[in-house]
């Protein structure tokens, strides 16, 4: 039955998809936490222990499911949570010096918890306080184990619906009955949250910083989302039922006639060839990306085998992972990009400093050649995997030609350890470098001659080129890669590399944008990297462009003068 009382939401799409079904609020149930002092210390340190085992054994069947359902680089979230519940130092030791000076073993759980929670929320590091979220959820599943308390169970659901959440932990995310979960709105959350990389890993529509919408909602009341523009709808009435629905229809049946587009090149109506990569952030994700047509990976974010641990991963260990990655290209390219830690992505292992503006401070390649240990390490493990397919190395955060030149020293450095130890590595390695920072970007025509390729990071780009925190709800209406200066800056570094005979990436969101890419196209951009889902879209619609049309129109949106005029142009009949 549809009433008279829609309810129209705003949050953060974070995975596509329309999803439609009764609403199911989920919330644990609150846990009581004893506070009488403890009669046996040595019953309570037992207790603690044998909690924490239980804990463990639970998020090891949860990375076998995660790994089965979304891919190993989501599944590691389970495998940090077994470290974390085996760190001496931080966790297991205080609480044993609690619970011995007195406390419950629930009531000592709770106490270090709660220290380490409100210590991580405290950091500026944005990716450091929502891995707080992490640590909320340990603590607690050890306290319903300590407690004996059942959990609520989302994995095995009669009926299909829309889960509501203030939020979710990864544990819970992996948990739930994909049989029957049609999508997840949660109230906290942002892109980078676990629950949004676990949603779009395993296909379901997802919006995240959902403000009211658990106070709002009710039980069983009929809800739509889509994952894509972050709308939420309690009690549709009928118009937008019926409109939601026909969208959905939509969409699947333009994810089935996209299959036509899985082995072709990726062409324009003239005859113009680019590429179309993938951003991936695992080995398991190349596996993926070439099942979804990638012809290439753009981008792998190296430094997620970084997250979520307590040491440094070693050379062997990283190896492994190049290795399988470029297995899985099958030939295909793969572009490798350094350590980028820092600025939203703090690594545990690594001591940063405070600082208070850390996007522009000690992060990425700053770190590498301030501790050239660390980046040694990981480009022996990068030309040793380079026999086992196409390798490309990519420099991130590169502010001077100094700073490049330095880099590409240490490189020359690394092969001439490996050959004189005589371990094989590929000769034809190309490396390249990442152009996000508009000093680059202006001397673009100087960088060119140092390297084999550029890469276009527009997120950053556009945060620099416009000074706006790309995670400023605030001002977040002014962070726009449409902006006229970003780009101008973009159309100077493709020309910039072609005029030295370089090709030119972009793995920054702007990529993957369907409005944007007859711009890129028209501006000659090379290869367009972007998340795998994409892939098909954007191949389409690049196969019914006109690329010498586009240049002309390209031409045109150089002399725009605002971000609306650069929209509106876009609108033109030569991108389209």
């Amino acid at each position: 039955m549809f009433l008279n009382r829609e309810k129209l939401f705003r949050g953060t799409g974070v995975s596509q998809g329309i999803g439609s079904a009764p609403a199911l609020k989920y919330e644990q149930t609150k846990i009581s936490v004893p506070t009488h002092p403890s009669s046996d210390t040595d019953s309570e340190i037992t207790a603690f222990t044998e909690a924490c085992e239980r804990v463990k054994d639970a998020n090891r069947k949860l990375y076998d499911e995660a790994l089965k359902k979304a891919g190993k680089s989501e599944a590691d979230i389970f495998e940090a949570h077994i470290t974390l519940l085996e760190d001496e130092d931080s966790l297991i030791d205080p609480i044993k010096s609690l619970i011995a000076s007195g406390l419950n073993a629930a009531n000592a759980a709770a106490n270090q918890f709660d220290e380490i929670i409100a210590m991580m929320e405290a950091v500026e590091d944005e990716y450091m306080r929502q891995r707080a979220a992490d640590f909320r959820d340990l603590k607690a599943q050890v306290l319903r184990s300590i407690l004996g308390l059942a959990e609520v169970d989302i994995s095995r659901l009669d009926k299909d619906v829309i889960l509501i959440a203030r939020d979710l932990a990864p544990s819970d995310t992996i948990r739930m009955d994909m049989n029957h979960i049609r999508g997840i709105v949660c109230e906290e959350g942002g892109k980078t949250s676990h629950t949004a990389i676990l949603a779009k890993a395993m296909g379901l529509p997802a919006v995240v910083g959902c403000a009211g919408i658990v106070a709002s909602a009710a039980d069983g009341e009929l809800m739509l989302i889509d994952g894509e523009t972050g709308t939420v709808i309690c009690s549709p009435s009928e118009t937008k039922a019926k409109e939601y629905g026909e969208k959905a229809v939509k969409l699947k049946a333009e994810r089935e006639a996209l299959g036509v587009y899985l082995n072709k090149k990726t062409v324009t109506s003239d005859g113009h060839v680019v590429a179309i990569s993938a951003n991936i952030a695992s080995p398991e994700e190349c596996r993926t990306s070439v099942e979804n047509g990638c012809e290439g990976v753009g981008l792998f974010r190296s430094e997620f085998l970084y997250m979520d641990r307590n040491t440094l991963p070693g050379e062997d260990e990283q190896f492994e992972a190049y290795k399988k990655a470029l297995e899985y290209a099958a030939g295909r390219p793969v572009t490798i990009r350094t350590l980028d830690a820092g600025g939203d992505k703090g690594l545990s292992m690594l001591t940063l400093p405070h600082e208070d503006n850390p996007f522009l401070g000690y992060r990425a390649i700053r770190i590498c050649l301030d501790q050239p240990e660390i980046f040694k390490t990981q480009l022996r493990a990068l030309y040793r995997a380079s026999v086992y397919g196409k390798l490309r190395i990519m420099f991130p955060m590169i502010s001077s030609v100094e700073e490049l030149r330095k880099a590409k020293r240490i490189v020359n450095e690394v092969k001439e350890e490996l050959a004189a130890k005589e371990i094989a590595f590929a000769k034809d390695v190309e490396v390249g470098m990442m152009v996000e920072i508009p000093s680059v970007a202006v001397m673009a025509d100087i960088f060119a001659k140092e390297v084999d390729f550029f890469s276009i990071g527009t997120n950053d780009l556009v945060q620099y080129t416009t000074a706006v925190d790309r995670g400023n709800d605030r001002i977040a209406h002014l962070y726009s890669h449409y902006h006229p200066a970003a780009v101008r800056l973009i159309a100077g570094t493709i020309k910039a590399a072609h005029d030295n005979g370089i090709h030119c990436c972009m793995c920054g969101e702007a990529a993957g944008d369907i409005g944007f890419i007859p711009a890129l196209i028209g501006l000659g951009l090379d290869d367009f990297s972007m998340s795998a889902p994409g892939i098909l879209r954007a191949r389409k619609l690049i196969s019914g462009l006109s690329y010498s049309e586009c240049r002309k129109g390209a031409l045109e949106l150089l002399g725009a003068a605002t971000t609306d005029e650069v929209r509106e142009t876009l609108k033109g009949p030569q991108f389209c």
